[in-house]
């Protein structure tokens, strides 16, 4: 797709107007717009049309995306069910009027709805049943949010559940599980390359470049500080001096920053063991 193209992405006044937003504040529009760019572009993908633009699509297409393909992120937004009755009414009235086939669409809809309320499995079925069913839950819940974590294959055979049902577990009770990922990452890279990370030196590091000012002037001013004092400058000699040890200090932390290379290290020996070991497990596997 063009970088340069002055059409538009999604003809977004005909989305809001039938979503019933055309009210709604510029930074609920913006949020919302992220979600139909992106869908937008899953959309394009899946019908390997990602050079095309909104207008190359014929109507029907375009109806299509509308009313069907980002229908089930759009009503999630619907404050009540007034507000939807009179969405359904939008969707079919606009329907009708384009050259998409009403029951087309209805009967996208639909099977697009099963497949998120589908149980594939039970508990007790046969590990094979299970397996097939973990595939098609995988690629349901992909196609339906992305954002969603998809459950590992031995938690969903103990506890099979259908997308929806997962989804809404995770928009009611989402619980930030960054901090213990980032945690078991540091800990597998402490394990096999012996890495050590330096926190009192981050810190230090983020607290000087946070300030962002040497005695009240700002950093970003300078593209480099002069190497010599001279009156142009508009401060005394004592003061220079300084400044100028000042910013040699926030450089030498931008580029310890930028590098990263002083906020950790690694153990060679650990890493030398460590690929003998995987080296020696994999020719054990290889048949």
């Amino acid at each position: 797709m063009s970088e340069t193209s002055n059409k538009p992405t999604v003809n977004f006044p005909k989305i809001w107007c039938i979503y019933e937003m055309t009210r709604i504040t510029n930074d609920e529009k913006k949020r919302i717009g992220k979600i139909i760019k992106r869908r937008w572009n899953e959309y394009l993908k899946e019908h390997g049309k990602e050079e095309q633009e909104w207008e190359d699509l014929n109507e029907s297409e375009q109806t299509y995306f509308i009313c069907y393909y980002i229908k089930e992120k759009m009503i999630r937004e619907c404050p009540d069910k007034r507000t939807l009755n009179k969405i359904e009414k939008n969707i079919d009235e606009y329907v009708s009027g384009t050259l998409l086939n009403a029951e087309e669409i209805t009967k996208a809809w639909n099977e697009s709805v099963s497949r998120i309320h589908e149980l594939h499995c039970k508990a007790h079925d046969s590990e094979h049943i299970k397996k097939a069913a973990y595939k098609r839950l995988c690629r349901d819940m992909q196609a339906y949010d992305k954002n969603i974590p998809i459950p590992t294959y031995e938690y969903y055979a103990k506890n099979p559940l259908s997308v929806y049902d997962y989804a809404q577990n995770y928009y009611r009770s989402h619980i930030d599980t960054t901090p213990v990922i980032i945690r078991i990452i540091q800990q597998v890279l402490e394990k096999a390359l012996g890495l050590q990370i330096d926190h009192y030196l981050i810190e230090e590091c983020l607290s000087i470049l946070s300030d962002g000012s040497l005695d009240g002037l700002d950093i970003n001013v300078f593209d480099t500080f002069p190497e010599e004092y001279n009156e142009g400058l508009g401060m005394k000699k004592e003061d220079f001096e300084k400044v100028q040890k000042q910013y040699a200090t926030y450089q030498k932390y931008k580029k310890m920053y930028q590098d990263l290379d002083s906020f950790y290290s690694i153990d060679y020996e650990k890493i030398d063991s460590f690929l003998k070991r995987a080296k020696i497990q994999n020719q054990n596997n290889t048949p």
